[in-house]
């Protein structure tokens, strides 16, 4: 999936600056310029290739070329995913070879340190060639950066960069390319790597994840700790959230998202997303950023929800819709307090210790072009020993006698287990080609401790 762009400032028969021609841009300009771009859209695939044609731009480089680092056959290979500049097939090249190969890259990534090169060479011949022969034969000099682009501690890529100059960078200069590095690296952070890598015959290799499970314990505090699967050993957990979800294509992914709202308060959205040409993830996470800055400033679930369902109309592809659930729990005390919200298909369903099964659908459309209201706030007091479930997909079978006897079922022959309940319920939403998520919040009967 790369994009290949010439850069017109520096093709061939236009002046090459030397390296010291962009001494006076600062981190803090790339920064702000690559914060817009993110800004001015949403995440998708292009995004790679225009952060990379602006940092070319920025700097007055001559080409540059960002690359996944992926394993094939046990070995390390590097795969281009943008390339920006009039010799940008010599990066290319040298970033598609395995990184045994490549001294300079293999170094990079493995120690997590940029390596820069200073390569003196004479004209190149005939001068009449093309790409990258006729490029090179105007300069006697360039040199070359091999950055590893991390995020969070792990290595996702290498830029590699190269211009006209005949000395080494002073340090001010590597800073910057390092700090361009990160910012590219937080970047492809939030994107979809698994999408991006293509085989060699130019599909994609890795189908998105059909299912995947996670377990939180969440203090009287509002701290979320992720746990094994499980167990909460060493936690003394207020409640524990299991989740699990399907996600077969990119056009339709689960909205998912657990954090604190606030002191003693947690904001927790379930729902799915969809939109055409692979853009649902980007809707996903556009859906989840508006609910968290609502929630931090106290705006109510059903309120949160309407302004969001503006938010898509206003900014969203015409087919781009979301079904979601917003809730608030206020920590605290023996009992804790809920406040949720919906819109389009979403279903819930309350098991009080003890006490009467209720589940119900959601009474308004997903939000979209086509509708932006939520359905009216439900509010729930949770004691020890209850349960919550949130679910969303093609949840509309499960609205029957049936449909309710299975979803209690499957909390009543797991009662230790809930991320194995929440597992049987997915698996009873619709068919498996079709994104769906489940969320089971717990009240332990008493504070999970070691």
């Amino acid at each position: 999936m790369e994009v290949v762009r010439p850069h017109d400032e520096n093709d061939v028969g236009a002046s090459v600056p030397d390296a010291g021609s962009w001494r006076d841009t600062t981190a803090a300009d790339v920064l702000e310029s690559l914060v817009d771009l993110v800004a001015e859209g949403p995440l998708s695939d292009e995004l790679p290739a225009r952060a990379v044609d602006r940092v070319v731009a920025l700097l007055d480089l001559s080409g540059a070329t960002l690359s996944l680092v992926f394993e094939r056959e046990g070995t390390l290979q590097l795969e281009p995913v943008a390339s920006v500049g009039a010799h940008a097939a010599f990066a290319r090249d040298m970033s598609a070879r395995p990184l045994e190969t490549l001294a300079d890259v293999a170094t990079a990534v493995s120690e997590g340190t940029p390596v820069f090169v200073v390569d003196s060479h004479g004209p190149a011949s005939p001068a009449s060639g093309t790409g990258v022969s006729r490029w090179r034969s105007s300069i006697s000099a360039h040199a070359t950066g091999v950055l590893p682009v991390r995020a969070w501690g792990e290595t996702l890529g290498v830029l590699t960069v190269e211009w006209p100059g005949s000395r080494p960078l002073e340090d001010r200069e590597r800073r910057l390319l390092e700090s361009v590095a990160g910012i590219l690296g937080v970047m492809l952070s939030r994107l979809d790597l698994k999408a991006l890598h293509v085989d060699d015959a130019g599909t994609d290799t890795a189908e998105p994840a059909t299912e995947t499970s996670a377990f939180y314990g969440v203090t009287a505090d509002g701290i979320v700790v992720p746990l094994s699967e499980g167990a909460a050993e060493g936690v003394a957990a207020a409640l524990t959230v299991s989740v699990v979800t399907r996600a077969p294509t990119s056009d339709e992914v689960p909205v998912w998202d657990l954090a604190p709202s606030g002191r003693r308060s947690l904001a927790c959205i379930v729902g799915t997303a969809a939109a055409g040409s692979g853009a649902a993830q980007s809707v996903a996470e556009r859906a989840i950023a508006t609910l968290h800055s609502y929630a931090s400033q106290g705006v109510p679930p059903a309120e949160a929800l309407t302004y969001l369902g503006h938010a898509l109309r206003a900014r969203s592809a015409a087919d781009a819709r979301v079904s979601a659930l917003a809730s608030e729990v206020e920590l605290g005390g023996a009992a804790i307090q809920m406040s949720f919200s919906a819109a389009g298909a979403v279903l819930s369903a309350f098991q009080p210790h003890g006490g009467r099964f209720t589940m119900g659908l959601t009474d308004r459309p997903a939000l979209g072009s086509a509708s932006v209201q939520a359905s009216a706030e439900q509010h729930l007091l949770l004691l020890p020993g209850d349960r919550v479930v949130f679910a969303s997909g093609q949840v509309a079978a499960l609205d029957t006698a049936e449909g309710w006897a299975k979803v209690r079922r499957a909390l009543d022959d797991a009662p230790g287990d809930a991320v194995e309940a929440a597992r049987t319920i997915l698996a009873e939403i619709g068919e498996g080609t079709r994104a769906a998520m489940v969320a089971i919040i717990t009240i332990p009967q008493s504070p999970v401790e070691s």
